[in-house]
């Protein structure tokens, strides 16, 4: 998520409850999602896609296995902090905004969530 950090940089609290996906190309790993458990309602806490693999629909793919795993987990609705930035991205992957934008780090972001159950 943030190549010029360390590793320890992207473990947020939380992360060993979380659900971790990943999108592979050959062996390498190039796109990461987790999911944090609130019973019914997940969050969405990491997505990001190695710069290569960016618009080739490696995010909205490893967004739509891993509602099928979640799906199976009892959740029936993600939400995520998005950045501004990426609410092209997060409305074309059926995602609805909530409320009003904030800033955090110095990015803006808003609410952002999605209905997962059949």
């Amino acid at each position: 998520m943030w190549p010029d950090l360390p590793k320890e940089a992207v473990l947020v609290e939380g992360d060993a409850e979380a659900s971790h996906f990943g999108a592979f190309y050959e062996e390498s790993l190039v796109g990461v999602a987790s999911f944090f458990p609130g019973g019914a309602r997940w969050r969405l806490r990491k997505l990001a896609v190695v710069p290569k693999f960016q618009g080739r629909k490696v995010a909205s793919g490893l967004l739509e296995a891993s509602f099928e795993v979640l799906r199976e987990r009892g959740c029936k609705s993600v939400w995520c902090d998005a950045r501004v930035s990426a609410l092209g991205f997060y409305a074309s992957a059926g995602f609805s905004t909530i409320g009003d934008e904030f800033e955090k780090n110095g990015l803006s972001y808003i609410v952002a969530e999605k209905a997962i159950s059949l």
